[in-house]
């Protein structure tokens, strides 16, 4: 816990919240990375949003940046040679994205292009809502991605159809089975591993390739008791294991609604005083900044008045399958005054995420008439 506040860019002790203090919550912030791996398919999403309370729909050009900023290997000339594209299924259809680094003599443009398609431009094409997409890397050797914005707090609601349905998780950090609540949704067909729906999870580590692990949900039979169970490992209870940045279901039956509940702890909370004036919201922005090359993730918001405490919480999901540990170092500042705190994003190994909330607190309550 000392690592996640030292990275968070505040060098004092952090203990458990277990006071609920009359105060205001900023919206929910966050982050996370994934590896892409060399010469593969590598399955990805984006599981923050642009906005609070925003919806998961980016476009290619807010995912990978309008001039290809997140770096995949480009079509840069003539004759063709190797370069990155990006999967994405819209309805039937597999669309083959990539990006194209040369004005050529057959009137192919600078920018984001896909496959058949021609010139067409693909830059402002949003990615089907709560979906995920694939990365084909041409490359030699292992890069990542890295996404920051709000973090949903309500649960995550997927249309899937018969076959497979690649999705995002919504949420910046693991997710346990037995905490997700997809096996109460009336889309998701319970059964064993021939009968059952099945959930692929994509597991990978740093130069290790990546594999899937597959799970179903039964509700008991002679042989199996009911709960989540890994292929390949008979009756072990599999709910503690956690869902992956992009999964899929596999749906055996003709598929309908399912729904991903967020941990308990992302639902916010709010005391309200009964004689006190209620502490004004911290607004909240972020932004990633490079120093000598590596990555940080920020965030800032303007002091209200010099009269409030504002101190950070972070969201361990090591800890109890998940607490919020707060940092009583209170930051204060004149009206106007820009506070701000960061992580370095590559410092968070496992999970490679992060989440975390401001906490505004009167530092003398006033009081209503």
């Amino acid at each position: 816990m000392k690592l996640l506040v030292a990275l968070l860019g505040v060098f004092t002790s952090a203990f458990l919240s277990c006071v609920e203090a009359q105060n205001t919550t900023s919206d929910f912030f966050g982050f996370h990375y994934e590896f892409v791996k060399p010469n593969s398919f590598t399955p990805l999403a984006v599981n923050v949003t642009q906005t609070p309370d925003g919806l998961h729909h980016h476009s290619i050009q807010e995912t990978f940046g309008a001039n290809n900023e997140i770096g995949l290997m480009a079509q840069s000339g003539f004759p063709v040679g190797e370069f990155d594209v990006i999967w994405v299924k819209d309805g039937s259809t597999w669309l083959q994205i990539y990006y194209n680094n040369y004005d050529d003599l057959f009137g192919l443009s600078i920018g984001w292009k896909a496959i058949g398609l021609g010139n067409t431009d693909m830059g402002d094409y949003i990615i089907p809502q709560n979906t995920g997409f694939f990365i084909q890397s041409k490359k030699d050797f292992e890069w990542y991605t890295a996404h920051g914005g709000y973090v949903r707090q309500e649960s995550m609601v997927y249309e899937v159809t018969n076959g497979f349905n690649i999705l995002n998780r919504g949420y910046p950090t693991p997710i346990r089975l037995n905490e997700s609540g997809i096996e109460r949704s009336e889309g998701f067909k319970k059964g064993d591993s021939s009968s059952g729906d099945i959930i692929w999870l994509y597991r990978s580590n740093w130069q290790q390739d990546g594999y899937y692990e597959q799970y179903y949900y039964t509700e008991g039979n002679f042989f199996l008791t009911e709960g989540w169970k890994k292929i390949g490992e008979g009756n072990v209870d599999a709910g503690g294991d956690t869902i992956t940045n992009t999964f899929i279901i596999q749906t055996k039956g003709q598929g309908g609604t399912v729904i991903l509940h967020p941990p308990k702890g992302l639902v916010k909370k709010q005391t309200q005083p009964i004689n006190d004036i209620a502490v004004p919201k911290p607004n909240i922005y972020t932004y990633f900044l490079e120093d000598w090359g590596e990555p940080y993730f920020n965030i800032a918001w303007e002091a209200d008045n010099s009269n409030i405490n504002y101190a950070v919480d972070i969201w361990d999901v090591n800890v109890n399958g998940g607490e919020w540990w707060t940092v009583f170092n209170a930051m204060r500042g004149d009206t106007g005054d820009v506070l701000s705190t960061w992580a370095y994003i590559l410092g968070f190994t496992n999970p490679r995420s992060g989440i975390g909330r401001v906490v505004a607190t009167w530092v003398t309550p006033l009081q209503k008439p």
